[in-house]
């Protein structure tokens, strides 16, 4: 079971980093303008690091670029130049909404940018210790929770820099209203009453959803293998141990305990031959003559001639 919810966490975080790339790639807010509250005039798509005009009539272009010209044409556009461009002091009293709206869209954006990254990386290296963890021999239980650390803190940070980005840039670009042009200036061009939210944005919301149910899962990933810092140091001592154990007398192979000593007498060599033990055979002693064994009478009879 163990091996089976590893694979799916892994499938899941291909998933997740897929989610990242779209909402990388795809624009977070999106935002039309219209003339008449009827006829859309332009529309503004901000991605992390550009702004894409789409001038359908360039009527709203013409009255921007009136007031400064250059401010507004169709195409994309790098944020920080279109934040500095809208936050010229001939522009801000008109449009206060969009100079802090795209200002905060662009340091938001970089924000996210460098989140996503280190939210790659930390579950790529949180699913990599998770397969090593169910595949090695030791099943090592500080990998599991190392995995589960890395996962829920990238999450956690992608979480909060995408409400961050909620609440500072979607409030601003929502309400690009001119201001001292009264009733006219929003007959010529207002903002869409609907929230902002585009693909890119729910993409990333997507993400973080798929990163939850990763953390969801991580009870399911544990084996019955698995192993804590006591358990492995306690398997080190055993073995330890155990090779101590296995070796016999000194010149033995291991286990194998060598013969001892033979006492002296033993093996047919007693003092009563003249031998002496330990396993060498020395020169009988000689007696002296006439005389046999030490103890004994002398014997008569004996070559000498007594």
């Amino acid at each position: 079971m163990g091996q089976k919810t590893v694979a799916i966490i892994a499938f899941l975080t291909v998933l997740a980093m897929g989610c990242s790339l779209g909402g990388a790639l795809m624009s977070t807010h999106k935002v039309s303008f219209f003339t008449g509250y009827v006829f859309r005039a332009v529309r503004l798509e901000t991605h992390l690091f550009t702004v894409e005009i789409d001038d359908e009539s360039s009527f709203f272009c013409n009255v921007i670029n009136k007031i400064r010209e250059g401010t507004c044409s169709s195409g994309s556009f790098l944020l920080h130049d279109v934040a500095q461009q809208f936050c010229a002091p001939m522009l801000v009293p008109v449009y206060p909404q969009a100079c802090e709206g795209f200002h905060m869209a662009y340091l938001m954006g970089v924000m996210l940018a460098v989140v996503l990254g280190l939210n790659a990386v930390l579950c790529s290296t949180g699913v990599w210790l998770l397969h090593h963890y169910i595949t090695g021999e030791n099943h090592k239980k500080s990998y599991r929770h190392i995995a589960l650390s890395l996962i829920f803190c990238g999450t956690l940070l992608l979480a909060a820099s995408l409400a961050a980005y909620g609440v500072f840039v979607f409030r601003a670009l929502d309400n690009m209203r001119p201001r001292g042009f009264g009733v006219a200036g929003e007959l010529v061009f207002k903002p869409s009453e609907t929230a902002g939210l585009s693909w890119g944005f729910l993409s990333l919301v997507l993400n973080v959803v798929v990163q939850v149910i990763i953390l969801a899962l991580f009870p399911l990933a544990k084996t019955s293998e698995e192993m804590s810092k006591d358990d492995l140091e306690e398997r080190k001592i055993r073995q330890e141990f155990a090779a101590e154990s296995g070796y016999g007398a000194a010149g033995g192979p291991a286990g194998q305990m060598l013969p001892a000593a033979q006492p002296p007498g033993a093996g047919g060599f007693g003092p009563g031959n003249g031998y002496v033990q330990a396993g060498y055979a020395q020169q009988a002693m000689p007696m002296q003559p006439g005389y046999g064994a030490p103890g004994m009478q002398p014997a008569y009879g004996a070559p000498g001639g007594w």
